[in-house]
């Protein structure tokens, strides 16, 4: 059985303007950064050291290698990105089409294409990264305290009917409050919510998938969740990449 592995992803960084040394263009190219991951059963979990990354001619398809640190001076963390414009989005009016040619007099996104401008694309997520999750699961944790509280005073003279109703409300707790409100009283106080990938409310069957594998999250103290949360691209730990479901903010 597999259990650790490695596998690379790409991500683009965004689009600069030079002269193609193929096709002699002065058209805009798309640089991609290409990171190789280790993997726990086939989820990325950490970087690995290295890494590269290549321009791609928008006209004629050709493909250079890039410095990858020059890649990143070009488009530094952090940086704004272009006028209400996510990559894909239809365009504003007077606006081209990402990867179509410009009319004249019109800019791309919302700004005059100069020679060598880098057009970063924005970098501001809407998906909910390691942070307000944890406070949200710490607020749970609470919550989950209290109800054993309660449950162990009720139960105290049968310990094994107190066990069982404690796994059965932690498990109910998950799967009720997600699927039916979308969050968990930890993500309500913090005005998150669970969704589809397409933004839609969830349903049963993908409270109950992530609930079951809250257990391979949980390990370490959510340690491992943390870790896939940070290295994936939309925010997701494991129960979510097999659910399909995102957490956005209300």
């Amino acid at each position: 059985m597999i259990i650790f592995g490695s596998r690379r992803r790409k991500i683009v960084m965004g689009r600069i303007q030079y002269p193609c040394p193929h096709c002699r263009q002065p058209s805009f190219h798309t640089v991609e950064r290409s990171q190789g991951h280790l993997t726990l059963f086939f989820v990325p979990v950490a970087p690995l050291p290295g890494g590269s990354a290549v321009s791609r001619c928008e006209v004629c398809g050709h493909r250079a290698p890039v410095d990858p640190q020059m890649a990143h001076s070009w488009f530094p963390p952090g940086a704004a990105g272009m006028q209400g414009q996510m990559y894909g989005a239809p365009p504003l009016q007077g606006q081209a089409m990402y990867g179509a040619p410009s009319l004249q007099g019109q800019a791309m996104y919302g700004a005059s294409p100069q020679q060598g401008q880098a057009m970063p694309f924005p970098t501001q997520s809407p998906y909910i990264g390691v942070g307000p999750r944890f406070l949200a699961t710490l607020l749970d944790v609470v919550v989950v305290f209290i109800f054993q509280v309660i449950v162990s005073l009720i139960f105290s003279k049968t310990p094994e009917v107190a066990a069982f109703l404690l796994l059965f409300g932690i498990f109910a707790y998950y799967i009720v409050m997600e699927a039916i409100w979308g969050a968990t009283l930890g993500k309500m106080a913090l005005k998150l919510r669970i969704v589809h990938l397409d933004g839609s409310s969830i349903g049963w069957s993908e409270a109950l998938i992530r609930t079951l594998l809250r257990i391979v999250d949980g390990l370490f103290c959510y340690i491992v969740g943390a870790m896939i949360i940070h290295n994936s691209l939309q925010h997701q730990r494991l129960g979510d990449m097999a659910a399909k479901t995102v957490v956005i903010r209300r």
